[in-house]
């Protein structure tokens, strides 16, 4: 009888210990989705801009080391391009475009604009060593984390990465950069942004794509009707005296999406025409550009495949005054990549020609809102060990629908403040009703 009871007894503590792990969910959800809403997204989607933060930079008084623990796996152009391209996966089905900026490393958090901060992009990208259970955690984006810091990603610098095998670093920034675009947790094991990492997921789920439309809405409809070289745009009245042509409003919403332009040879020519197609600065389109002469005859083409915001030239020689010429520009591949906003340059002299400018998407620093509940506080030097107390952010006794959502509270240090943010979870160790993390052998128990 005392044997049965004993054994009542460790399984109810199993159970009390189990229920005590069980995530968190966030009180601001969705009901249509199966993915959930952290609260934010970034006020100006047209231009939402990233960086990689340097070695060194200051994650709440811990070293960011993400280049020194990413270029012992691969070189860096290769691994930066898997962030490049989780970037570019979401822009592919949403209404925003996403922009690489570069950073000057300086500390996360503290005072500066929310959104268009000069030193560096709004979701920052950095790392520092952390315990197992963590791959990384997102910042939240605003208006729950109102400051320079919302939106910032640190991925777990001791954890083994590998690319196209696990922990697959493209799977796990698509992850991360859908908790900077807004998105949370999805309780569809097969969605990328479900809470643990099973297995390798280089592309989205329908419940993404649902999640990031209902945020931002879906790819816009073609703003121009140009899309054949009989409807192509006219663009000669934008040349000025010395030769030259901006364009800044240029759309791909797709990879069949052709837009096409005109422009005549003014009488100011030297006898060159340069063709610059700029996604840079402007979005991650891979750029696609083809010059067509008025005998409708392709003159030269140029394109970028694969890189995710890239600006592309093609130079004409022997034009003359009076001349038309046909502009295409397009996406360079299906996929990621093939949607975005650019602009279009020509210079027909000698004079430099500056870049197209991003739009102003200034928004100055903001009040914290937060999430509702409450959530453990941890150091970025805390996240070394797991989180082992989590309760449901809706309140005491409320449904927990999503069984997988950790919030928490991120202390980044005197006078850098606090920020919200999502952690994503390494696999468990062995199925249970409830997730498990796992914990340092002090803490495991038969």
């Amino acid at each position: 009888m005392m044997i049965r009871i004993a054994g009542r007894c460790r399984d109810a503590v199993r159970r009390i210990r189990a229920r005590s792990l069980r995530p968190a969910v966030e009180g601001l959800e969705d009901r249509k989705l199966l993915a959930t809403i952290n609260g934010g997204h970034w006020y100006y989607p047209i231009r939402i801009t990233y960086s990689f933060m340097p070695d060194g930079t200051s994650i709440g008084g811990v070293s960011s080391n993400l280049f020194q623990t990413m270029n012992a796996v691969a070189p860096t152009a290769t691994w930066q391009d898997q962030f490049r391209k989780a970037a570019a996966i979401w822009q592919q089905v949403a209404g925003f475009n996403i922009v690489e900026v570069t950073d000057n490393g300086d500390p996360v958090g503290g005072t500066g604009n929310q959104q268009n901060d000069s030193r560096f992009g709004d979701i920052r990208i950095g790392g520092t060593a952390m315990h197992p259970a963590y791959l990384g955690y997102s910042l939240l984006p605003p208006p729950v984390n109102g400051g320079p810091d919302a939106g910032d990603i640190v991925i777990n610098t001791a954890q083994t990465w590998k690319i196209n095998n696990d922990y697959d670093l493209l799977s796990v920034a698509i992850h991360e950069i859908g908790h900077s675009l807004g998105m949370g947790h999805s309780a569809i094991t097969a969605a990328n942004m479900y809470t643990y990492y099973a297995w390798m997921k280089q592309s989205l789920h329908s419940d993404d794509v649902a999640g990031i439309q209902y945020l931002y809405g879906g790819v816009p409809a073609d703003p121009t009707a140009n899309s054949t070289l009989s409807t192509a745009i006219d663009l000669t009245s934008l040349t000025d005296a010395q030769g030259r042509m901006s364009y800044g409003a240029g759309y791909v919403t797709q990879a069949s999406n052709f837009e096409w332009y005109k422009i005549t040879v003014p009488s100011s020519t030297t006898g060159t025409m340069k063709v610059t197609m700029q996604s840079t600065s402007l979005s991650s389109l891979s750029p696609w550009l083809t010059v067509v002469n008025s005998a409708y005859a392709t003159v030269g083409t140029v394109s970028a495949p694969d890189v995710f915001g890239a600006t592309v030239t093609y130079t004409v020689t022997g034009v003359t005054p009076g001349q038309t010429y046909y502009i295409q520009g397009k996406a360079a591949q299906s996929g990621a990549g093939s949607n975005g906003a650019f602009g279009l340059l020509v210079n027909f002299g000698t004079s430099t020609q500056a870049p197209i400018a991003p739009y102003n998407t200034t928004v100055a620093q903001q009040p914290d809102q937060g999430v509702n509940g409450w959530m453990p506080e941890m150091t970025p030097r805390e996240m070394r060990r797991a989180v082992r107390r989590f309760q449901n952010l809706n309140g005491p006794d409320q449904a927990n629908d999503d069984h997988g959502h950790e919030t928490i509270v991120i202390n980044l240090g005197k006078g850098r403040g606090k920020a919200y943010a999502d952690a994503l979870m390494a696999t468990p160790r062995r199925p249970s009703r409830f997730p498990r993390f796992p914990r340092p052998a002090r803490f495991r128990h038969a």
